[in-house]
């Protein structure tokens, strides 16, 4: 487990790297830069104010809208803003005004509109009440409005009453949430009706929530639309005048962040602010509620191990490729762009987002021994995956079923621009004891940012929002005036730690948001520095599977070859009769054993790689036995020749396998005949050399199955020379049934391409390879067995591909009539088999086709014979 799997990052151009170059340069330019990063942010008290007012201003401007848009849209026909109106309420769940929101002890309602709604949860669910509108004339064809509460027909509902009778009812879903309803009114127009607002029922979910009666002309399911109109700059820019504001297009900005949907979640920066317009207890209540979570985390924390954090700056053991990351942590804030646009990280953190997320990254742990069941990650990301790599055991994406949660993928790990914990869990408990590593990658398109990873038997609970705790840490009383200060001063403190070059993760969390979500002026130099680095466009990158040093581990002696029975740890070395020199402590020793096998004093690396090229071409290596220089295996027949070749490989030759080559198939031996020269004694012969072990004569040889295949395409002229592209799917007989067939075959000729390009699939061969010997691919194999059997001879005369290639070499040399009959069987002999027929030959063939009434099959048959020659298969 020293060396693990990866896929390398290739750069054949330094295209990319130049590209990151250049974009660290503008790394540093904005790093520079990142004190200043917010114009106008002097004094702090004034930035203090200046943010507080921001508050308070945002808010007048959205009740300002609103009273605007009220005025400007009569169908609005109740909203219970301001009590109930000339509504008739009878009962006591209704009270005397509406709900403010949640009532205490009741679930969170939400989906309500403005301050005010109908609520008839009023402390139990055991009240009960009616409400009924004024007398109207229906004009529009439309009714919208939002209800929420009991599912109860008929008894927690709204219902339109006409002539004191429902003609419609509409109930909520058993949910505190309120949701749109529509009704159409259109049969009814011109008539007078009324509203009737009903909670007659006690006991689960005996209540019902209503709010935002409004009469329109159009089919909208989104009754609150009209409540979301455009806000008025000159609106803005008045108020910003009355409230000395320094800027009135970022109040508008404040106003549309507060007023959208996420500000409703609790982890969202101004959730405390907008729930306390709402609840003025709300600060309280929710401060109360985060300190409770954030002793039950506290006190979870304890009970894990920490794998990983980086507080200190330093990252030892974690390594990084590609261009993204830097394995080493952040040491102080950090101007991060790549976060989709976000300004800072805090220090001891390892990230990927000082560049785009154009550039690619990998970062890995150092390996460890899984002690735990489940692994947390505290992570800023998006669209990244994180992988536990097991034993080496790099292939867990394709076995899922025996791995489950030992990844989360891309579309797990969107943390909403905030640092999250994310958990592994799932199979992870049944490799507890084993050696494990993590791989952390942003290749999507997406970035990571890594702070903690621990280790632990149970899930985390809840962790409470780190920057609504940190504000409510700057109040000082109970008003919303002092809320709106906390969150001036927590402002204040982060500009002044940001110029000082220090942000606490919390201030760190509250300047990204304001630079993000634009809500203070920015520093237009360091806006334009952000707009170059947007410009980086490096080209995609290109991956090959290649090796890389991982933490130096030893290896245990597998006794017998089972894993199931451990001996002593051995230290890693190369092999003893090899010397056998341990590798160093802090690597892998790959390295060092590579320049082991390849210096001077070692030969057997060289021998090896020319004993085999020797083999490929001789049909039997110098040492017979490819796969064993050992005791067990066979001795050389030419140990000089061998040494020879060997040290002219190493040395003049630059370990050039062409080279090599060039050598061999250049000489006497490899041009040699594979008849006897006449002058040889052949009764000597067959005492001194019966094998041709000695190569008095070159030996005879059968071309390779795919080589043969190739052939036979070559000379019929289908062969597409083409190199790369995608693999060409098998051609599946009747006879290749089984678990795993492919659900289409490949053409039968593998359109034309070289056996190299047909698809390997190890239950599903190719059945004309294996005939002709192709090994089966379960392991690799230095030598190939050649065989003689009958099979061979019958594929090459009843083959289907054997068949129909002899026709398309039939039509090929017929195609011209002005050549001769005696011309066409010269080009097939010398296509076939590089040589003019003999006088003998070319009589039968002549004769042969002379006898044939149907011409094109003659031709067809005579070149299917040609294949099945036993000279178009040997090289002789």
């Amino acid at each position: 487990q020293s060396s693990r799997r990866q896929e390398a990052f290739l750069d054949p151009n330094q295209s990319v790297a130049k590209a990151a170059t250049e974009a660290h340069r503008i790394h540093e330019r904005g790093q520079s830069l990142l004190p200043k990063a917010f114009a106008m942010a002097g004094d702090p008290d004034k930035n203090a104010d200046q943010l507080a007012r921001y508050l308070s201003a945002a808010d007048e401007l959205l009740a300002a809208t609103k009273r605007a848009t009220t005025k400007a849209n009569p169908a609005a026909f109740a909203d219970f803003e301001s009590g109930y109106g000339d509504w008739t309420v009878e009962g006591d769940a209704f009270g005397t005004q509406p709900a403010q929101g949640t009532f205490k002890g009741q679930q969170t309602v939400s989906g309500f509109l403005g301050s005010g709604l109908v609520n008839t949860w009023n402390g139990s669910d055991s009240k009960m009440g009616r409400a009924l509108s004024p007398v109207f004339t229906i004009e529009k064809p439309y009714l919208h409005f939002l209800i929420g509460g009991g599912a109860h027909k008929g008894r927690t509902c709204v219902n339109l009453l006409i002539d004191g009778k429902a003609v419609l009812s509409a109930t909520g879903k058993n949910n505190e949430a309120l949701s749109p309803s529509t009704w159409d009114l259109s049969p009814y127009r011109g008539k007078q009706a009324r509203l009737e607002i009903v909670d007659e029922a006690a006991g689960g979910w005996g209540h019902v929530n209503v709010d935002h009666f409004v009469f329109s002309e159009e089919k909208s399911t989104d009754p609150d639309q009209d409540s979301l109109p455009l806000l008025d700059p000159a609106l803005a820019r008045q108020i910003a005048t009355q409230q000395g504001l320094i800027d009135d297009s970022t109040l508008l900005r404040w106003a549309e962040v507060l007023r959208s949907p996420t500000s409703d979640d609790p982890s969202h920066p101004l959730f405390l602010w907008k729930a306390s317009a709402k609840d003025p207890g709300a600060a309280k209540k929710f401060g109360q509620k985060w300190e409770d979570q954030a002793k039950a985390f506290e006190a979870a924390l304890k009970e894990t191990e920490l794998l990983a954090d980086f507080d200190s700056g330093d990252a030892e053991g974690w390594t990084s490729t590609g261009f993204s990351f830097d394995a080493a942590p952040t040491k102080s804030p950090e101007w991060t762009p790549g976060t989709d646009g976000g300004l800072v990280t805090p220090a001891g953190v390892l990230t990927s987002a000082e560049l785009p997320a154009r550039f690619h990254g990998v970062l890995r742990s150092p390996t460890f021994e899984l002690t735990r069941n489940s692994i947390h990650l505290r992570l800023r990301s998006r669209a990244a995956e994180v992988r536990l790599v097991i034993d080496g055991h790099y292939m867990n994406r394709f076995h899922q079923l025996l791995l489950k949660g030992t990844i989360l993928k891309t579309g797990d790990t969107d943390t909403k621009g905030e640092f999250r914990w994310l958990t592994m869990t799932g199979d992870v408990n049944k490799y507890v004891g084993h050696r494990v590593y993590l791989e952390i990658s942003d290749l999507s398109g997406g970035f990571v940012e890594l702070d903690e990873v621990r280790l632990s038997d149970a899930p985390l609970p809840p962790e409470p929002p780190i920057l609504g705790r940190f504000i409510l840490a700057h109040k000082s009383g109970d008003s919303r005036a002092e809320l709106a200060n906390a969150y001036g001063a927590t402002w204040a403190d982060g500009v002044t730690s940001l110029q000082n070059q220090k942000a606490a993760p919390a201030q760190a969390a509250w300047l990204d948001f304001v630079w993000r979500e634009q809500l203070w002026p920015r520093n237009p130099d360091l806006e334009e520095t952000a707009r170059a680095m947007t410009r980086s466009n490096p080209p995609e990158p290109l991956f090959a599977t290649a090796m890389l040093d991982g933490t130096p581990e030893n290896e245990r002696i597998h006794i017998r070859g089972s894993h199931l029975k451990l001996g002593d740890t051995v230290p890693r070395h190369n092999l003893t009769a090899l010397g056998g020199s341990l590798a160093p402590e802090t690597a892998s020793g790959r390295l060092e054993l590579a320049r082991e096998l390849v210096s001077k004093d070692n030969p057997l690396v060289r021998r090896v790689a020319v004993n085999r090229v020797w083999h490929h071409l001789f049909e039997r290596g110098i040492v017979p036995t490819v796969d064993d220089f050992g005791v067990m295996g066979q001795p050389p027949s030419h140990p000089e020749l061998l040494d020879w070749l060997a040290t002219e490989f190493s040395d003049s030759m630059n370990w050039s396998l062409k080279r090599l080559l060039r050598e061999i198939v250049l000489s006497g031996t490899y041009r040699m005949s594979s008849a006897p020269h006449p002058s040889l004694d052949r009764e000597r012969l067959a005492v001194v050399d019966p094998g041709n072990v000695l190569l008095h004569r070159a030996p005879i040889r059968r071309l390779q199955a795919e080589a043969i295949r190739d052939a036979i395409l070559t000379v019929s002229g289908r062969l597409d020379p083409a190199v790369g592209g995608p693999s060409v799917p098998v051609h599946l007989t009747s006879f290749m049934e089984g678990r795993g067939r492919p659900k289409e075959s490949g053409p039968l000729d593998g359109a034309g391409r070289r056996s190299l390009y047909t698809e390997i699939r190890r239950n599903f061969l190719p059945p004309f390879l294996l005939t002709f010997d192709m090994p089966i691919p379960f392991n690799a194999m230095g030598r190939r067995s050649v065989s003689n059997v009958p099979a061979q001879a019958l594929s090459l005369l009843n083959d289907p591909f054997v068949v129909e290639e002899a026709g398309l070499w039939a039509e090929h040399i017929t195609a011209d009539a002005s050549v001769s009959m005696d011309d066409r069987i010269v080009r097939l002999f010398q296509a076939a088999y590089c040589r003019r027929p003999t006088d003998e030959e070319r009589q039968q063939i002549e004769s042969f086709l002379a006898s044939e009434p149907d011409q094109k099959q003659a031709w067809s048959d005579l070149c299917h014979t040609l294949f099945n020659k036993k000279e178009f298969i040997y090289l002789n």
